[in-house]
This record gives C-alpha cells, sequence and structure tokens, in this order.
C-alpha cells in the first residue's frame, strides 16, 4: 500500500499564528496528514512589528498574509490537504470541536485525530492596535484599524504609553524616533524597562539610554489602573486629552494614550476554559505536560502551543519552537501509536529575545553571542521588524 494509500490522519490547528505555523508546515509534509485550520480571523498577523506599524501605516497591510494566498500557492503535492475554516471555536470534545462559522454565524462539527490549541490570549486591550478583535475578521479590516491609530497618532502632542515592557518599549521608541516634536511618556510599574531576563539589568540599561536621550520621559515605579488607562485610551484625542493620575499622585495629561500591558488573567478563550476547566492555572493560562498534551484532556491526542499555554515566555521563536515539538509528537503517535517516542519541551535556560529601538538601533539577549546591542540586532529586527519574511511565512 502506498503512503497516499495509507489511512489518513485529520489534524486540526486552531490558531494560525507562530506556533499554529510551524505545526502545519512540519506536518504537511507527510502524505498521511490532512490538516483543517480553524482560525477566527483569515489571515496571519506579523503583530510583533505593530510597533513600527504605529508610524509607517504604509507597509499595514504587508504585514499581513492571508490564508486563501498562501493555500493557493501551495507546491502541487500538498494541494487538496490542506483546509481553512473562517470560524470561532466554541467547544472543544474528545474527538471534534464545534465551532461557529463567521459568515453566518451558523453551528458547524469538526471531527479530529488530532487537536492542536494554537489560539494565542484574548488580549484585553480597549483598542486593536496590539491584537486583531472579534472585528478584525479579514485583513481588510485589520489593515483599517492599523492605519486609523497612526491617524489618532498624527495630530497628537502629548502621548502616555502605559506599559514599560517590550512592546510599550518598542512603541515609545518608534514615535520619539520618527515624531521628536512630539512629547511621549512612559509609565512603567517596575523599576526596571524590559525586564525579561531576571538575572541580568543589561536590558533597561539600553532601553533607558536610548529613550531619555531620544526625550522620552520615564515615570517608573508607579502605575496607572489599568481600567482607568483603557477608558482614557478610547476617549483621547487632540480636541478631547485625557488627565490619568498615578498610584503616587503624579497628573499626566495626553491626546494619546497606548496601552501596553499584557492581558490580564484568564487570557484564554472561554471556549477553553470550558472545556478544560482543570487544566486552567493561576495566570489563566492552559497547562500542558512536557510533551505539550493539554493537562487532564483525558487524551494523548489533544496539544497545545503558544501564548495560550504555560509552558513558556511569551515570544515568537519559543512558539514556533514549541510548534515544532508538537508536530514531531503528532508524526510519532502516528507512527507507533501504542509507543510513540515522544519530544519533551522545555523552557530555555536564559531568555532569548532582540528589541527594536526604531530603525536605527535594537538591543537583545541572542543564542551563544549574549547581550548584543548595535549593527546585529539592528540588522536582524530593527530595520524591517521582519516585515520582509511574512510572504515566506508558509514556504515549505
Amino acid at each position: 500500500m502506498s503512503a497516499t494509500q495509507k489511512q489518513q490522519h485529520h489534524v486540526v490547528i486552531v490558531g494560525m499564528q507562530f506556533a499554529g505555523s510551524a505545526v502545519l508546515k512540519a506536518l504537511i509534509k507527510n502524505p498521511q496528514v490532512r490538516i483543517t485550520i480553524v482560525d477566527s480571523k483569515d489571515y496571519f498577523d506579523l503583530n510583533l512589528a505593530t510597533p513600527r506599524v504605529l508610524v509607517q501605516p504604509a507597509i499595514a497591510e504587508a504585514t499581513l498574509l492571508p490564508h486563501a494566498t498562501w493555500i493557493a500557492n501551495l507546491a502541487p503535492q500538498f494541494a487538496g490537504r490542506v483546509s481553512f475554516v473562517h470560524a470561532r471555536m466554541t467547544r472543544v470534545a474528545s474527538t471534534a470541536i464545534t465551532v461557529q462559522l463567521v459568515a453566518t454565524q451558523a453551528l458547524q462539527d469538526i471531527a479530529f485525530d488530532f487537536l492542536v490549541l494554537a489560539t494565542g490570549l484574548g488580549a484585553d486591550y480597549t483598542n486593536s492596535l496590539f491584537k486583531a478583535t472579534r472585528l478584525d475578521e479579514t485583513s481588510a479590516k485589520r489593515v483599517a484599524a492599523l492605519q486609523s491609530h497612526n491617524a489618532r497618532l498624527l495630530p497628537a502632542k502629548k502621548i502616555l504609553v502605559v506599559g514599560g515592557g517590550a512592546v510599550g518599549v518598542e512603541v515609545a521608541a518608534e514615535i520619539a524616533t520618527d515624531y521628536p516634536d512630539k512629547t511621549v511618556t512612559l509609565v512603567h510599574s517596575g523599576s526596571e524597562l524590559v525586564k525579561l531576563d531576571p538575572k541580568s539589568s543589561k536590558a533597561d540599561t539600553h532601553a533607558r539610554k536610548f529613550l531619555t536621550s531620544h526625550n522620552v520621559q520615564l515615570v517608573l515605579s508607579d502605575r496607572i489602573d489599568r481600567d482607568a488607562a483603557n477608558q482614557a485610551a478610547a476617549l483621547a484625542s487632540h480636541e478631547t486629552p485625557q488627565t490619568l493620575k498615578t498610584e503616587k499622585g503624579a497628573e499626566i495629561t495626553a491626546d494619546l494614550v497606548i496601552v501596553a500591558l499584557p492581558p490580564k488573567a484568564a487570557g484564554v478563550s472561554g471556549a477553553l476554559s470550558e472545556s478544560f476547566p482543570g487544566a486552567i492555572d493561576e495566570q489563566g493560562l492552559l497547562k500542558v505536560d512536557q510533551y505539550l498534551r493539554v493537562a487532564s484532556a483525558g487524551n494523548n491526542n489533544i496539544f497545545a502551543a503558544g501564548d495560550v499555554t504555560n509552558a513558556d515566555d511569551k515570544f515568537a521563536h519559543r512558539a514556533t519552537a514549541a510548534g515544532a515539538v508538537v508536530a514531531a509528537n503528532i508524526l510519532a503517535t502516528i507512527k507507533k501509536p501504542a509507543q510513540p517516542s515522544l519530544k519533551t519541551y522545555s523552557r530555555l535556560a536564559s531568555p532569548v529575545f532582540a528589541i527594536s529601538m526604531g530603525r536605527t538601533y535594537g538591543f537583545g539577549r541572542l543564542p551563544l553571542l549574549g547581550y548584543s546591542h548595535g549593527w546585529l540586532v539592528t540588522s536582524v529586527k530593527s530595520k524591517q521588524m521582519f516585515v520582509n519574511a511574512v510572504p515566506s511565512t508558509f514556504k515549505i
């Protein structure tokens, strides 16, 4: 019996960002695998480039890749084994999921042999700057949403960025670089910026030096209430500036407020929390075992990878690595269902990251090299924010 005549195993992948795409690219090479993608949006979104899109809206469309486009461009040997369902998952069972189609709102059951949950987290941002909302179902709507943020930025004179993690720092740097005449204030609850590495303060040193040299006003070890910040983000404009008070009593007036805080706990979707009530940790993340199988799922055919899990830090490259492990374990289970040789997944001993500070500077902690700043990080990330790599995201 030829490989194409053997039983095909149906893998459903929910979510098609970095983790989901890594799973697909590894599995599709096996002719025994048929893949259905379920995604509430009809495109891949290079959302890590959002800080650049904010100041350069002309590249918004280039950061997106419609699923229909890359599926149509798959090589002939993969044709017919990948399908896309534009829908939101509403329920998970042991051998099927229920989805609600975006176009008609009708419910549909999709059976699976293996399920991969790569949904990401449901960010609680009031605006749609950093993550597509339920309204951004199509790439055209997402482009319009991204460009609308630049339209609000242009007339603003005083910008407040709430949150000094990687995203907040990159946003502040982009604005300060492209619009030096605007006043930018960054409020962060911690004493250090970009605290991704608990063992080092080097990231803070690089970020602080760049931002202060570009006249960004830093308010550290102080905080603004999340709900108040989100409300101000929705209301602030050049005509209606908003004044926010920090926990320590400082008052900051801004005509544009950008909330760059991580999602609250319980960030997984309702479908996951309802389907796996015993597998949600105190941070609202989906608990997985060392093989990236969902804890307490009751079977070994449901995996999860990326931001939705408690397995790792929230970096695109780690989601990609997790996706590769999930794919390997699915293939191992197909090969030897009774005793599969499974790969384990574990956190890195030290984080690897790159932070862009405008187009001409960046810093980070790189594999083998450790901390680096200047031309290397600039050439890898800062110049183009990986936008040039979007067309090849699904190249197999």
